[in-house]
């Protein structure tokens, strides 16, 4: 995690901060996210890095979302484009002008995408206070820096959670990126971090960072971090879905 100077030294209330924030968290209805992927897959004498970028708008109630991904890879970029509401997920595939739509009863897992990432940086907070994860607090200016680190306490329940979560998140757009069945992997390490306004203790921004055990021969290591900002909390107004589309049956 990144170094934070100029931080307050006198040390606040922990259990009372962590507990304002989770309680925050249920007071957000809408929003836009900008989150950040990187994943570096290293096998014997080979490394290969893959950057993934989301713009996120979410309403809560009603339900709907809009999430725009691009995929850098080798110099190349692909960019697709996902909506959902309660009844349907619309897609807009690469190199394509038109929308299609497909029931979310038909889409299974993949209408999660939307609302996966909209709830990632409270997942991963409800998650490390359910594991009681490690965790320390500092003040810089008008933000608590809540920062945790697995550690010691990486127990199989945490990290099937946490594998669990980033797959959820990133179901149609990463697993090309992780090259594969990530529950044939190992987690090694986690950290987190998260910054909430010091008066409100909405969220800012987050980070996370963690390095995988690929249980495959072509793959030996994979490290990933991503990070988001988050901004007009409570401020994004409804949402209207693709008038003119295909029908996926």
């Amino acid at each position: 995690l990144l170094m934070v100077g100029g931080l307050s030294a006198c040390g606040p209330n922990k259990e009372k901060i962590l507990q304002k924030t989770i309680d925050s968290q249920s007071k957000i209805k809408s929003g836009e996210l900008d989150s950040n992927i990187s994943v570096i897959a290293k096998a014997d004498g080979y490394s290969k890095k893959i950057l993934m970028d989301l713009d996120v708008t979410f309403t809560k109630d009603p339900s709907a979302s809009k999430v725009e991904t691009v995929i850098s890879k080798g110099g190349s970029k692909t960019r697709f484009t996902a909506m959902c509401d309660e009844k349907n997920v619309y897609l807009k595939v690469p190199y394509a002008s038109e929308w299609y739509r497909q029931s979310v009863t038909k889409t299974g897992k993949h209408n999660l995408i939307s609302k996966d990432v909209t709830n990632t940086p409270s997942e991963y907070l409800n998650m490390m206070k359910d594991n009681d994860v490690d965790m320390d607090i500092k003040e810089k200016g008008n933000e608590y820096i809540l920062t945790f680190d697995a550690g010691k306490k990486f127990t199989k329940k945490l990290k099937r959670e946490i594998l669990e979560q980033y797959m959820n998140s990133a179901i149609t757009t990463a697993s090309s990126v992780t090259y594969g069945d990530l529950k044939k992997s190992d987690f090694k390490n986690f950290k987190y971090r998260i910054n909430v306004d010091k008066k409100t203790y909405m969220p800012k921004s987050y980070k996370v960072n963690f390095e995988i055990d690929v249980k495959k021969p072509c793959l030996i290591f994979q490290a990933s971090f991503f990070e988001g900002t988050i901004r007009n909390i409570n401020k994004v107004q409804k949402q209207e879905m693709p008038k003119q589309f295909e029908e996926l049956k």
